[in-house]
C-alpha cells in the first residue's frame, strides 16, 4: 500500500507542474460533455413539441422556424472542437511528463552505484524505462482523461436529473456505493497479478537482453538451444501471467 502512495505522489509531483494546462484541459472537457448531453433535450423537444404535437403549418415549418438544424449542427461543431482542444492539450501534457520522466529517470541511474547494477538485471531496467513509462504516458494520454470524462458527465447528469425528478437522481445515487465497492475489490484482485506479470516481462526481456549483448559467447560455447529453451520458459510465464489479467 505505501509504495502504491509513494509511486503515486511521484506522479502527482509531475502533474503539478502542468496544473495550469490540466486545468484548461478540464474545462474544454467539461465543455464538450456538456455540448454531448445537450443533444438527448434537444431530441425531446424535436419529437415533443414538432413529431408529436399539432402543427398545421407543417413539421418542416417549425424545424426551419426553430432552427434545429442550425442549433444541432452548432450543438456537433462546438462538441468537436471542444474535445479536439482537450485531446490537444491533454496529449501535449502526457508527451511533456514522460519528457520529464525520462530524463529524470536516466539520470538516477547514471548515480546509482555499481551494487545497485549487481543487484538488478539490465533488462529489468530496461523494462522500466521503456514499458512501464509507456504505461504511464498510455495512463495520462487514455485512462486519465477518459476518468476526468466520466467523473464531468457524472456531475452533469446527476444535475439535470435532479433537475427534473429528484426522487430519480437518489435511486441513481444509490447505485454507485455498491459499484464503488466492485470497483475496489476488482482492483485489489487484479494488483498482485498485475505486478506478477510485469515482474515476469522483465524476466523474459532480461533474458533477451542478455542473449543479445552476449551472443558471441553464446556462439562460441554452442549454448543455442539451451538459452532458446530458457527464453521460451520466460515467454511461456509471461503468457500464463497475461491470461491472468
Amino acid at each position: 500500500m505505501s509504495q502504491t502512495v509513494s509511486q503515486q505522489s511521484v506522479l502527482v509531483k509531475y502533474l503539478k507542474i502542468y496544473w495550469v494546462f490540466l486545468s484548461i484541459s478540464v474545462v474544454f472537457a467539461t465543455a464538450s460533455n456538456f455540448c454531448n448531453l445537450l443533444l438527448p433535450t434537444f431530441i425531446q423537444e424535436l419529437v415533443d413539441d414538432v413529431i408529436l404535437g399539432d402543427h398545421p403549418e407543417g413539421i418542416l415549418a417549425i424545424i426551419h422556424e426553430r432552427k434545429f438544424i442550425e442549433r444541432l449542427a452548432l450543438i456537433f461543431f462546438l462538441g468537436g472542437l471542444f474535445d479536439l482542444v482537450r485531446t490537444y492539450i491533454t496529449q501535449w501534457v502526457s508527451n511533456n511528463i514522460i519528457y520529464d520522466i525520462r530524463n529524470d529517470m536516466f539520470q538516477a541511474l547514471q548515480r546509482q552505484s555499481y551494487s545497485f547494477y549487481d543487484l538488478n538485471r539490465t533488462g529489468n531496467l530496461m523494462s522500466k524505462t521503456t514499458h512501464d513509462v509507456n504505461a504511464v504516458r498510455s495512463f495520462l494520454a487514455n485512462q486519465f482523461q477518459n476518468f476526468i470524462k466520466n467523473v464531468i458527465t457524472f456531475i452533469i447528469i446527476i444535475i439535470m436529473v435532479f433537475r427534473r425528478n429528484w426522487q430519480m437522481a437518489l435511486l441513481f445515487l444509490s447505485l454507485t456505493p455498491p459499484l464503488y465497492i466492485l470497483m475496489l475489490w476488482y482492483r485489489k484482485r487484479i494488483r498482485p497479478t498485475s505486478y506478477a506479470m510485469y515482474k515476469s516481462k522483465g524476466m523474459m526481456v532480461s533474458t533477451l537482453q542478455e542473449n543479445i549483448a552476449g551472443v558471441r559467447v553464446v556462439k562460441a560455447f554452442g549454448r543455442q538451444e539451451m538459452e532458446m529453451e530458457k527464453y521460451l520458459k520466460d515467454n511461456d510465464d509471461f503468457i500464463e501471467k497475461s491470461k491472468d489479467v
